[in-house]
């Protein structure tokens, strides 16, 4: 088991970040009393070239990425040769997508515990499993078609967006959020589900629309589940090592709208895919990309900062670093590119350039600056739990609490288990893990933001 220790040391300017926990929200809803208690599981990774073809996911879908994780995981399968991602997803087959994606077993003592879920219904041990995760509850008898006395789940039932917010937040064990202003204009606090979508929210698996909304009882799509379910599993990172030579934007954050629904076809994650980071671009620069990087704390250039333009859709990472005036020039091939800052030594954490991302064409050129924060350093070891002995190449992420969806990560941890993150000023959230050596995903001692 994989132990995480931290220390927390901030830009004196900044002051000293205080412990701060999630809220409890409202109308939290539980499993019934006497459910099991079963042991915490590990999230399936995805098989290596897992071969999948559906006709109706194109590779330049906004939904790709999402729906290939998870059928290479076996969290999600599909019809024949179709997947349907604008298909609505019922209860019961998010209950398998949810265990499937988490690894959870399918037996359990004590069922049936639904008056419409019987063991010969086709999703009766996913729908157990996730009873006995305590993410499910039921609904007391009285709607059509329940003879009472009887507690009911409704497989068949659409899933909507506030109940898939639940299901999420309480299968990751996150606690529900009760911010001091609302998110979403039509997501009261006194609502059963607000404390749910509010903690979503804030780790970044949710946003919601332009106009302010969430639409709580809307219907979620397949598309919309996968992405949502694989930003639960998959928090996305960026390389701040001293010792290496990229800066790699990972996963959900390239969205030019606040959307979690179609965000379009420019609008889609920024993959970077294993290997590439770093590598020569395979096509020839045709276009540039240019700036300035000051600092927000001094408003002086930031000599020496790091700027990479990553391939929106995955691809090879183009870098450089700023000049004697705090000015960069990036040549590129024509295409779409996500452009991130940061300078680490100096404590100013990885930037997302505003205003999304940029396309250039063939001869194009963009402009884009930055103005950089610092931050604080998030530093400790990592360590197994039985023997003590220091962990080397586990992975360390943190996640502002206030700034979702973006996360930062370092290098692995060196040979004496050390890890050193630079993060914006603000609470975090913190998380090591190591898969390769079974070391799951493991929040920091005491598990809460810091």
């Amino acid at each position: 088991m994989l132990h995480n220790n931290r220390l927390f040391a901030v830009a004196a300017i900044l002051g000293l970040l205080i412990a701060t926990v999630l809220g409890s929200g409202p109308g939290m809803a539980q499993a019934a009393p006497g459910a099991p208690a079963p042991a915490a599981t590990t999230p399936v990774a995805p098989a290596a070239g897992c071969g999948m073809n559906f006709a109706d996911v194109p590779a330049a879908s906004w939904f790709y990425p999402f729906v290939e994780y998870l059928y290479c995981s076996h969290a999600v399968s599909g019809y024949g040769s179709e997947f349907r991602p604008n298909a609505t997803t019922t209860r019961a087959q998010l209950t398998k997508m949810i265990g499937n994606a988490l690894g959870w077993p399918l037996t359990y003592s004590g069922a049936p515990h639904f008056a419409d879920v019987p063991p010969a219904q086709p999703f009766y041990q996913t729908i157990e499993a996730a009873y006995a995760h305590g993410i499910i509850s039921g609904y007391q008898c009285g709607g059509p078609g329940e003879p009472c006395p009887g507690t009911y789940f409704r497989p068949g039932a659409d899933v909507t967006r506030a109940q898939l917010a639940k299901m999420i937040i309480l299968a990751q064990g996150w606690d529900a959020a009760n911010p001091a202003q609302p998110s979403f204009s039509d997501v009261p606090p006194g609502a059963w589900y607000a404390g749910y979508v509010e903690a979503a929210n804030l780790q970044g698996v949710v946003s919601g629309y332009a106009d302010g909304t969430f639409r709580p009882f809307a219907s979620a799509t397949r598309a919309q589940l996968a992405k949502m379910i694989y930003n639960t599993l998959t928090p996305p990172a960026f390389d701040q090592g001293d010792d290496e030579s990229e800066i790699q934007p990972q996963d959900d954050v390239s969205e030019e709208t606040p959307e979690d629904l179609d965000p379009g076809p420019d609008g889609g994650p920024g993959l970077a895919l294993p290997g590439e980071a770093g590598k020569a671009p395979s096509a020839p620069a045709t276009a540039t990309i240019s700036g300035t990087i000051t600092s927000t704390n001094t408003g002086s250039p930031l000599v020496g900062a790091r700027v990479v333009a990553h391939p929106v859709g995955g691809g090879a990472d183009v870098e450089t670093t700023t000049g004697a005036a705090g000015a960069y020039t990036l040549a590129v091939p024509a295409g779409s590119y996500n452009v991130v800052a940061a300078a680490p030594e100096q404590m100013y954490p990885v930037t997302l350039a505003p205003g999304g991302p940029v396309t250039l064409a063939d001869g194009g050129g963009a402009t884009v600056s930055f103005a950089l924060t610092q931050g604080g350093v998030l530093a400790g070891t990592i360590t197994d739990s039985t023997t003590h002995a220091p962990i080397q190449g586990a992975d360390e992420w943190a996640v502002p609490v206030a700034l979702p969806p973006r996360a930062y990560g370092g290098t692995l941890s060196d040979g004496q288990g050390r890890y050193r993150l630079v993060v914006p000023a603000g609470p975090v959230g913190a998380w090591a893990a190591k898969p390769s050596d079974t070391y799951p995903r493991t929040p920091p001692s005491g598990g809460n933001p810091i």
